[in-house]
């Protein structure tokens, strides 16, 4: 999908086939879209996976733990170990990543 404005471009998608009133329709929607207080934009980097699958697996172990559990100061130290674990673990990703020697 077009995520910048400079990909909304309708000459552009016609000069390689679409047509016209489909490409301007579809490109509307998108630029709606971009226009949108509410836009988020999936991360585009090498270990960017990897992050989220971290971020994903510790939000849900996180969430399965503490499911009943009301106590703020309870709760609140438990997210704080999941802040620890996860800015741990994404430092390892990163520092795996930058030490490949190709990057």
């Amino acid at each position: 999908d077009p995520f910048r404005k400079s990909h909304i471009d309708i000459e552009a998608y016609v000069s390689q086939g679409y047509d016209r009133e489909t490409t301007k329709a579809y490109l509307s929607v998108i630029g709606e879209a971009l226009r949108s207080p509410n836009l988020a934009i999936d991360i585009r980097f090498p270990t960017a996976t990897k992050l989220m699958s971290v971020l994903d697996d510790k939000i849900f172990r996180h969430l399965n733990e503490t499911i009943g559990e009301t106590n703020e100061a309870i709760l609140g130290a438990k997210r704080a170990e999941v802040f620890v674990d996860l800015n741990k673990d994404w430092a390892t990703i990163i520092r795996d990543y930058d030490s490949r020697g190709d990057t």
